[in-house]
């Protein structure tokens, strides 16, 4: 090779180790932010070009030879500089190695690989074999991969055991032996082209604002003026925040419509459920300028869509949590929609905060950002009360001004289990249900009732599945998973018991083979419930909607719409209803029992519980009919329910923060959490035993500031596929103390046994 055409490279490359690799290539067009293909020890791995080296001798101490460079992957460089910078501060404050980060912020396209194939070079005179290669080839087809032929030619086998091998095709050369790259189709995205847009002004009719609508649209360009600071936009359920996000993007964009690349806008949503009716107000108002991404989407449409931002193709993205990462070609505003809800956090590998990440990125660039919630999050609030962020609020309803009356209904008994035994699953399951008390009868009247005035009702549950768990009546114990620390759900109409922690599922009716034994399925889960309002409300159309159904792309779109469209009565679900959504037609929701995870051992729980209880309630009564919420409930006298009831975030706000100051937690301390893991739990208490131990005697002397300590403590869920958990919470009002400590953990990391896995999360969202 020319060596004087040689560059050499800071790769990042997507493993646990914390440093970058360097490689020399004389391919041109790498840069930083090039995506290549790499030797990696015996693996062909991605990574990241950081930089191109200058200086060799002087940057770089390495004694191994370095490795050449494969091939650059892409023409286009997803990962802009703006990106590379980021993803620096990133890695620097999650503590996460640098390939890591990058290769969440693009979704990894597949790396073209060889494949075996077989080529029809020319067809025989013989007529046998000719027929043969026909039914092998089809009429048009003269190039198949090894794997299609194999397939086809055992098929006709099986039909004439007595045809030729395929080797003798070979042999008489009509059949040629050969390998290819396996073709990637090229985006229309990458061809240069002239970009065109539709004019940005609407061409539907909009809405007049309100008052206090008109107040923050104006207030909000008054303070884009001042200081730059994050917007946090409090308003509660049915105020109209989604319009007021579009009057603000239509403003944006119109001052920015002769930029040599228009403005763009990202809009982030916390759930999947919530892409497809966000999706549908953005497209209406903006057509032809609406990007997609979420989790759902397939690879390659999820890579199109980027390619678009990219280019400028399209101006507004709306997404989940990874869309936070989109390569922007003019980015001017960030909305976060329901910027409270834990979804944004990420919990493996990568344990980053969307909400955060874009904070970060709003303020590298000077944009305006704009945080939306009719429950701000209290570390948000807390930011917006000491004058980080601007507060705009939303005190009325658009259409009716009155929030849903919430009626407390108390459990009138214990919760009824279900025996089981063996034959059971031979029994009728309606006349199973007739006898069930699951839903208060006052409940079940105001649903009859709403259903007969032709409108709708959500029912929210706290678990999917069936039933919460089943209970041995010989020993007084729930039956666990054999791999975590968690009593196993029961599903299908009690037939299955999974773990919804590992996936782990087996045959309920297996247990029910011993006579000596019975057993109850205590509780109710989204499953029972339907089944159960259909049984109890002759006539009504019941339909669910959970993780379960939203893990179907097209049947959640289908679920939604449908209920939209008036053809669903009753719509049962999960949490996955409370957020955001937007049922003109709803005007009683009932929530069953939803407070018991005040129950958690998690300090977030009380915070957790009264956004879910008000977010669900605000789901009724979005148009000009008044709505009703029921909550079914052991805990009526709970100050945090009380408060929720009444709609009442002030209160529960000053009670929360007092709890918080008092317990040393968020927003006045910073955290984080050290998980250690092991198949072998002994070795894993004796390891954490020592690191506490030596931990403390490094604070000691070396941080006179106040750092709290906690652990090794067992978490609330110890075991998680045969993996036994330990915790250790760091808090400190100085965040900088807390990296310090955490950075000085993983540089001894080295003295860790090898089977002890070891994850870090910065700013933790759950302590389970």
């Amino acid at each position: 090779m020319n060596s004087s055409t040689r560059k050499h490279y800071e790769v990042a490359v997507a493993c646990p180790l914390e440093k970058s690799f360097t490689y020399y290539s004389e391919e041109a067009g790498i840069q930083a932010g090039s995506r290549v293909l790499i030797p990696f020890s015996s693996k062909k791995l991605i990574g990241v070009v950081v930089r191109e080296i200058e200086n060799l001798e002087e940057d770089v101490k390495t004694s191994f030879k370095i490795k050449a460079i494969l091939k650059k992957l892409e023409e286009e460089d997803l990962i802009t500089r703006e990106l590379l910078e980021l993803g620096k501060w990133l890695s620097s404050y999650y503590h996460t190695p640098l390939g890591e980060v990058y290769k969440a912020m693009i979704p990894q396209r597949e790396v073209a690989r060889l494949v075996k194939t077989w080529t029809l070079s020319k067809m025989p005179e013989d007529l046998e074999a000719a027929e043969t290669l026909k039914k092998i080839f089809g009429q048009k087809k003269t190039v198949l991969t090894y794997t299609t032929v194999q397939k086809k030619y055992k098929e006709l086998l099986q039909a004439d055991p007595n045809l030729p091998p395929l080797e003798f095709f070979k042999k008489k050369k009509w059949l040629i032996e050969s390998k290819e790259e396996k073709k990637k189709q090229n985006s229309s995205c990458t061809k240069k082209e002239k970009i065109s847009f539709l004019d940005n002004k609407s061409c539907v009719d909009r809405p007049t604002l309100t008052e206090e609508q008109e107040e923050v649209y104006n207030s909000f360009f008054q303070k884009t003026k001042e200081l730059w600071k994050p917007f946090l936009l409090q308003g509660v359920t049915g105020s109209g925040k989604t319009e007021v996000y579009l009057r603000i993007l239509e403003k944006i964009l119109e001052e920015h419509k002769n930029s040599e690349y228009p403005a763009q806008a990202l809009v982030l949503v916390p759930e999947i459920s919530l892409t497809p009716q966000m999706t549908k107000v953005f497209k209406t108002r903006f057509p032809n300028q609406v990007s997609v991404l979420h989790s759902a989407l397939p690879e390659k449409e999820r890579y199109e869509e980027i390619l678009k931002i990219f280019h400028g193709k399209t101006q507004i993205l709306i997404g989940a949590r990874s869309s936070v990462f989109a390569p922007f070609k003019n980015l001017k505003l960030i909305v976060i929609d329901e910027e409270h809800d834990t979804s944004y956090k990420q919990s493996t590998q990568f344990t980053y905060h969307a909400r955060d990440t874009a904070l970060i990125r709003a303020q590298r660039k000077k944009i305006p950002i704009l945080l939306g919630s009719a429950t701000p999050s209290v570390e948000s609030f807390w930011n917006a009360r000491s004058q980080k962020f601007h507060h705009l609020k939303l005190t009325k309803r658009v259409h009716t001004g009155i929030l849903p009356h919430v009626e407390l209904v108390e459990v009138s008994g214990d919760s009824k289990g279900e025996k089981l035994f063996p034959g059971f699953f031979g029994r009728d399951i309606e006349k199973r249900l007739e006898k069930m008390s699951l839903v208060e009868d006052s409940i079940l009247e105001a649903l009859r009732e709403n259903l007969e005035q032709k409108k709708q009702s959500i029912v929210i549950v706290n678990r999917r599945g069936y039933a919460y768990y089943l209970l041995d009546l010989t020993t007084k114990k729930t039956l666990r998973c054999t791999e975590c620390s968690v009593s196993m759900t029961l599903h299908n109409q009690m037939k299955t018991l999974t773990c919804h922690y590992c996936d782990r599922s087996f045959a309920t009716e297996d247990l029910l083979k011993d006579p000596d034994k019975i057993y109850a399925a205590i509780g109710f889960g989204s499953q029972k419930i339907e089944l159960f309002l259909e049984n109890k409300i002759k006539g009504a159309r019941v339909v669910r909607l959970d993780s379960d159904v939203a893990r179907k792309r097209e049947e959640l779109t289908k679920t939604l719409d449908d209920f939209r469209n008036g053809e669903i009565d009753i719509l049962v679900g999960t949490q996955i209803l409370a957020k955001g959504h937007d049922f003109p037609k709803v005007t009683l929701v009932a929530l069953l029992e939803v407070d018991e995870q005040l129950n958690l051992p998690d300090f977030r729980a009380g915070e957790r519980t009264f956004q879910l209880l008000v977010q669900a309630a605000g789901r009724a009564g979005r148009s000009e009919d008044k709505g009703v919420v029921y909550l079914q409930t052991t805990k009526g006298n709970h100050k945090l329910i009380l408060d929720a009831t009444h709609h009442n975030y002030d209160a529960f706000i000053e009670d929360e923060l007092k709890f918080r100051k008092d317990y040393s937690y968020p927003p006045f301390y910073k955290m984080v959490l050290l998980e250690f893991s092991s198949l072998d739990r002994s070795l894993l208490e004796n390891f954490t035993s020592q690191l506490s131990f030596w931990l403390e005697n490094y604070l000691e002397k070396n941080f006179q500031t106040d750092i709290r300590l906690q652990g090794p403590y067992s978490p609330g869920i110890e075991r998680i596929n045969k993996r036994w958990r330990k915790h250790f919470l760091l808090r400190s009002e100085e965040a900088k103390d807390l990296h310090k400590i955490v950075s000085f953990i993983k540089i001894n990391n080295q003295k860790m046994p090898g089977s002890i896995r070891f994850k870090i999360d910065v700013d933790p969202q759950s302590m389970l």
